[in-house]
C-alpha cells in the first residue's frame, strides 16, 4: 500500500507536467494548467502519505501480528530500532554504567521493543536493556543452543553474556565470554574493548592497557579504546599519557562527555598535584 501510493503520487506528477505542456491537447491553456495543477498536487500528497505511512510508528494490530504469525515483513519495519539497541549495548560498560540518563534511554527503547522481539538474541537484548539480568542469560542460553554451528551468532550471543556478567560483577565470567566472543567472532572490536573494562574493574591495568592497545592497532580511530586507555594510564601514574589519550578522545569524537569530565579532572588534580 505505502509503495503504491509512492508510485501512484509520482505518476500523478509526471501526468501533471505532461498535460501543462502537451499542446497537442486541444484544450485551452487554462484547462491545462488546472489539471496539471491538480494532478500536481494529488501527486504530492500520495507521495508524503506514503512516506509517512512507511515511517509511521506500527500500530497494536501489526505488533500482534508480528508476535501471532512471526511476519518477516512486518518485522523488518522495527530492525533500525533493534539496530539502535544493538548499538547502544555495544557501548564501553563503564560509560553506560556513569550515565543514567543513557541508561533511562537504553531501558525506553528496550521497552518498546519487548512485544517484537522474534529471536533469542532479540530477546536477550531487550531483556539487558530492561536490566532483567537472570533472564536475559536464560535466554541468551537458548539462543546459544539455537545457534549450532553458526560461529557468528555465537559470538554475538557471548558478547551479550559477557555484558550481562559484568554488569552483575562476576569479571571473570565477563572475561571468558569475551574470549570466546572473540573465537567465534575475531573481526569484532567491542569484545576487546569491553574485555579491558572488566580487567581495569579488576584493578589489572597493566593487563588492561595492553588489551587496549591491541584494540587501537588494528581499529586506530575507535574513541572508546582511547578513553579506556587513558583511564588505565591514569590509574597507572602515568598522567602525561593519560591527558594526550583524552586529548585523542576529544579529537575523534569531540561530543564524548565521560572524556571531557575525565581530562577536566585529571587536569585539575595535576595542577594542584604540583
Amino acid at each position: 500500500m505505502r509503495t503504491v501510493l509512492i508510485i501512484l503520487g509520482i505518476l500523478a506528477v509526471i501526468v501533471g507536467c505532461v498535460i501543462s505542456l502537451a499542446d497537442i491537447l486541444e484544450w485551452s491553456k487554462r484547462r491545462r494548467i488546472v489539471l496539471a495543477v491538480l494532478f500536481g498536487v494529488i501527486g504530492i500528497v500520495a507521495v508524503n502519505l506514503g512516506f509517512w505511512l512507511s515511517n509511521k510508528p506500527a500500530t497494536k494490530q501489526e505488533i500482534q501480528e508480528i508476535v501471532q504469525t512471526g511476519d518477516d515483513s512486518l518485522h523488518r519495519h522495527f530492525d533500525a530500532k533493534f539496530d539502535a539497541l544493538d548499538e547502544r549495548l555495544k557501548l564501553s560498560p563503564e560509560i553506560e554504567e556513569g550515565d543514567s540518563t543513557y541508561r533511562a534511554e537504553t531501558r525506553k527503547l528496550a521497552e518498546r521493543l519487548q512485544k517484537v522481539a522474534k529471536t533469542g538474541i532479540e530477546k536477550g537484548m531487550v531483556a539487558i536493556g530492561l536490566e532483567k539480568y537472570d533472564e536475559a542469560l536464560t535466554l541468551l542460553d537458548l539462543a546459544l543452543e539455537a545457534a549450532h554451528d553458526n560461529l557468528n551468532q555465537r559470538g554475538e550471543v557471548f558478547f551479550y553474556m559477557g555484558l550481562v556478567r559484568f554488569r552483575l560483577a562476576e569479571y571473570e565470567l565477563a572475561i571468558d565470554c569475551f574470549d570466546s566472543c572473540v573465537t567465534y567472532s575475531p573481526g569484532l572490536y567491542e569484545p576487546w574493548n569491553n574485555r579491558g573494562t572488566v580487567l581495569g574493574a579488576l584493578g589489572r591495568y597493566e593487563e588492561a592497557f595492553t588489551n587496549y592497545e591491541k584494540v587501537l592497532k588494528r581499529y586506530p580511530t575507535y574513541a572508546q579504546a582511547w578513553h579506556g586507555k587513558a583511564m588505565s594510564l591514569e590509574y597507572l601514574g602515568r598522567f602525561d599519557e593519560a591527558m594526550k589519550c583524552y586529548d585523542k578522545v576529544i579529537e575523534i569524537s569531540p561530543a564524548f562527555n565521560p572524556a571531557i569530565t575525565q581530562r577536566e579532572r585529571l587536569l585539575e588534580k595535576w595542577k594542584n598535584s604540583n
